[in-house]
């Protein structure tokens, strides 16, 4: 049986009547540890690649709109529960490789100080689609395995460790092991809410990171993977 779309968004409620992609339901992802997936030690031959985002977007639960020009990422929760959606194009990873290490990096855009549970997923689809902006684009999507994230404090134009996912590997090896999947598709990863009534974390999206002179570095999310052939 295929598995459901993403809907509904709120990760509390992605008990999806359903068995994600990856086998592993909501309730387990959350209970697992934030450094469950550990990256393997580089070696001398690896390649790293470095991407920024090329579009972003955020749903919105209850209407299903999806906004594809924000300035901002509000992961978690707005005024309700939010699906953040980041697609990296153009990844040079061949089919099959091994990958040893993934993960995003966000700029703050504002300042949060309440503690939040997400949950990451990756669009299971491969090659996956565009980010499109119809209503609906993001939760009629179906993801794969999930990796849950817990991030500290955060500051407004602040990035490093606190603004860094933990590794994404098994997300992406399970995409790239795919016989679908080529060299320069894209990968699509969404961020979910753990649980309801929650505070947010801020991130700049890719329209707000060129709109903003003053950041002390690029501020585009950004994605880092170590892989070898």
């Amino acid at each position: 049986m295929a598995p459901a779309a993403l809907l509904p968004l709120c990760a509390c409620s992605l008990l999806f009547e359903q068995q994600p992609v990856g086998g592993t339901d909501i309730d387990a992802a959350l209970e697992l540890p934030v450094d469950a997936a550990d990256a393997l030690p580089p070696d001398a031959g690896d390649t790293t690649l470095v991407v920024p985002a090329f579009a972003d977007s955020e749903e919105n639960e209850e209407s299903q709109v999806v906004d594809l020009l924000s300035t901002d990422l509000d992961i978690g929760f707005d005024v309700g529960p939010t699906l953040v959606a980041i697609e990296f194009s153009d990844i040079q990873i061949p089919l099959g490789a091994t990958i040893k290490s993934a993960s995003i990096r966000f700029t703050g855009e504002s300042t949060r100080t309440s503690s939040i549970n997400l949950v990451l997923a990756i669009d299971s689809a491969v090659p996956a689609a565009p980010l499109a902006g119809g209503d609906g684009d993001i939760s009629n999507r179906v993801p794969g395995n999930l990796q849950p994230w817990d991030p500290p404090e955060w500051s407004r134009f602040e990035t490093g460790p606190g603004q860094t996912t933990p590794d994404l590997s098994p997300l992406i090896q399970d995409n790239v092991d795919r016989p679908t999947w080529n060299s320069g598709q894209s990968l699509v990863f969404f961020f979910l809410a753990g649980n309801p009534n929650e505070d947010r974390r801020e991130a700049f999206s890719v329209e707000g990171a060129s709109a903003v002179v003053d950041l002390p570095q690029t501020a585009v999310p950004e994605l880092t993977v170590v892989f070898r052939d």
